[in-house]
């Protein structure tokens, strides 16, 4: 603390305070990467904030042994997190877009397997929903409602008209919403 107050107007000082001053809540940010809670745009802000303050963590400044061994764990984020960033598009991680977020997949095969699963996945709904519309006349497509995703709304006039193995989720005055056995 000494060390701090007496360099408090050192140039080197007031950048790494203006640093701190400008960080996210770096140990909440951590353990929501950790848990698997973090959002696209939290992680790259994360990453970018840790890549500033390594970058401005002043090398051999310090006389204190715990201000040294400190400034050096940091700086070891230097040589990491740049590749790190490198790989996570900001425009995609701002929108929390998580499936194209990563530049190149090739370093991770599990998530480009994913990927192309999801894509398959995604075709199939469409699929289904080409032969939804031959049997109710209607053009149908996938909704969000109270939580509940992929739900297709068919007037109620029609609703009758489904098969038997859809599972009827809902319904207003005017639409039925179902979850087809497929979803």
């Amino acid at each position: 603390v000494e060390e701090m107050i007496e360099k408090y107007n050192f140039p080197e000082v007031v950048n790494l305070m203006n640093v701190f001053r400008s960080l996210p809540d770096i140990e909440k940010s951590i353990c929501r990467i950790f848990y698997h809670r973090c959002r696209p745009s939290d992680l790259y802000a994360t990453l970018s904030s840790l890549k500033s303050l390594s970058t401005e963590t002043p090398v051999n400044f310090f006389s204190s042994k715990l201000l040294r061994e400190t400034a050096d764990k940091l700086l070891i984020l230097k040589t990491i997190i740049p590749d790190l960033i490198d790989s996570i598009n900001p425009q995609i991680a701002s929108n929390n877009e998580t499936i194209d977020v990563l530049v190149d997949t090739r370093p991770y095969p599990e998530i480009a397997k994913c990927k192309k699963d999801l894509e398959n996945t995604y075709r199939l709904m469409d699929e289904q929903l080409l032969e939804i519309a031959k049997h109710t006349k209607s053009k149908p497509s996938y909704t969000t409602v109270a939580g509940t995703s992929h739900l297709i709304e068919i007037p109620l006039s029609q609703a009758s008209k489904v098969p038997p193995n859809w599972i009827k989720i809902n319904q207003t005055k005017s639409v039925a919403r179902f979850h087809t056995p497929f979803i």
